[in-house]
């Protein structure tokens, strides 16, 4: 069981990485960071096209592992689709409800005095594929969007787990701004 949190990170452990570690791509090389995020591009094996993203990762540790390893979580990378268009995969852990889908979650103002935050929901993310371990999700990102994320205060992905109960998964936006410049240009 996987108890405590810690530190939002831009590694992703192998069995977390989304669509693009597919067996039809080469291992992915962690490139420049960007505050909790960090660009990576795989290169597909077959078609030899490039695809980059901007990536993050939230890990827990494993309490029960006798070397209190790190277990990634959460996964998101953003990345553009042929059209240009911003699109968000979201890999989550199995036992998310897929139906209700998923949504970024804006928070304008923290309360600190509550637990749990409310906010806006945006940006909302149809599941795409479960494998053994993972879901994955897919949302489109407008330009609107894009601004309500950079500008708010918090950020978490909602989803539900299969009870119908609200689950949220953290979402840092430091350096996000600055990546997906930077990822643009690739």
């Amino acid at each position: 069981m996987i108890t405590k949190t810690t530190k939002l990170s831009t590694i992703l452990t192998a069995a977390l990485i989304s669509f693009a570690a597919t067996s039809s791509y080469a291992e992915p090389k962690l490139g420049k960071t960007y505050g909790d995020w960090a660009i990576t591009c795989d290169k597909n094996v077959q078609t030899k096209k490039t695809v980059c993203y901007l990536q993050q990762a939230y890990n827990t540790t494993d309490e029960k592992s006798a070397d209190k390893k790190q277990v990634t979580v959460t996964a998101y990378q953003f990345l553009y689709s042929d059209k240009k268009e911003l699109m968000l995969n979201q890999v989550l852990p199995q036992g998310a409800y897929l139906p209700a889908g998923t949504a970024v979650v804006s928070v304008e103002k923290v309360d600190p005095n509550k637990k749990e935050q409310t906010g806006t929901p945006i940006a909302r993310g149809n599941f795409t594929v479960c494998q053994a371990n993972i879901c994955e999700a897919r949302a489109m990102v407008s330009d609107a969007d894009l601004k309500t994320i950079l500008s708010s205060e918090s950020v978490y992905i909602a989803a539900f787990n299969l009870e119908g109960k609200p689950a949220s998964f953290p979402f840092s936006a430091k350096g996000l701004k600055e990546g997906l410049a930077a990822l643009k240009s690739k």
